[in-house]
């Protein structure tokens, strides 16, 4: 999900995915992405904090 969501052009860490993978650097494509995801999860786990119950 994270390789998809950075064929949309954009500039930042989505970017970064996209360029490394297409150069074959895996490791540096793997890191990005990871770090995507988890700012993923802080950002779902801080706003269900935030809907009323």
């Amino acid at each position: 999900m994270a390789v998809i969501a950075s064929m949309i052009e954009t500039c930042g860490l989505s970017y970064k995915v996209l360029v490394e993978i297409q150069r074959v650097d895996i490791g540096v494509g793997f890191d990005a992405g990871l770090s995507i995801v988890i700012i993923a999860i802080v950002l779902v786990r801080l706003t269900r904090n935030l809907t009323p119950r």
